[in-house]
């Protein structure tokens, strides 16, 4: 269940929310440099404890640059099933 909730379905609705739909929007009327840091913020702010605040912000930078960049979901789901496998295996 580990494996299979955070590791795979959580980076799934995460990115589809905080990707798919708010940077989504934001990058409508603002340009991806604020739109990738308040997106980034909000990720940060979502997790809820300091520490998974300071690992969430940059990742959710990294994650926004794949989706800008990509152009696709698909980029930002995949590395960040990576992450939270890893760090799941990890510990």
């Amino acid at each position: 269940m580990q494996l299979f909730g955070p590791g795979l379905l959580v980076p799934i609705a995460e990115e589809l929310i905080f990707r798919g739909l708010l940077y989504a929007r934001m990058r409508t009327r603002l340009q991806a440099g604020p739109a990738i840091v308040i997106s980034a913020l909000l990720f940060a702010l979502y997790h809820g404890n300091p520490i998974q605040m300071i690992y969430a912000f940059p990742m959710a930078v990294v994650l926004a640059l794949l989706y800008e960049r990509g152009g696709n979901l698909i980029y930002p789901i995949l590395f960040h099933m990576g992450a939270n496998l890893t760090a799941i295996l990890i510990a």
